[in-house]
C-alpha cells in the first residue's frame, strides 16, 4: 500500500514511489473510496482495520530504525 492521505483530511499527498521492476498496481480514486466508505459503514470499518494495521507495522519498523540509528551514533560518538 502507497499511502494512505486519501483517508484523511486535508487529503493531501506527501510522498511518492517508482517501481524498480516489473509492476502490477492497483489504482483506488480516494474520494470514491471515501464515498463507498460512507455508504457501507461495515465496509469502512474493515478498510480502517487493514489500513490502521499496515500503518502499525511501518511505524514499528520505523521505530525499530530510529532506535538502532541512535545506538550506532552513541557508540561511534568519541567520549566528552
Amino acid at each position: 500500500m502507497l499511502g494512505w492521505s486519501w483517508l484523511f483530511p486535508p487529503y493531501n499527498w506527501h510522498f511518492s514511489a517508482r517501481a524498480v521492476e516489473p509492476t502490477t498496481a492497483i489504482f483506488f480514486y480516494g474520494t470514491r473510496l471515501r464515498e463507498e466508505c460512507e455508504d457501507d459503514p461495515a465496509f469502512g470499518f474493515e478498510l480502517m482495520k487493514r489500513v490502521a494495521a499496515i500503518v502499525i507495522q511501518r511505524l514499528q519498523v520505523t521505530r525499530v530504525q530510529l532506535l538502532r540509528l541512535q545506538k550506532e551514533s552513541t557508540q561511534k560518538a568519541p567520549p566528552v
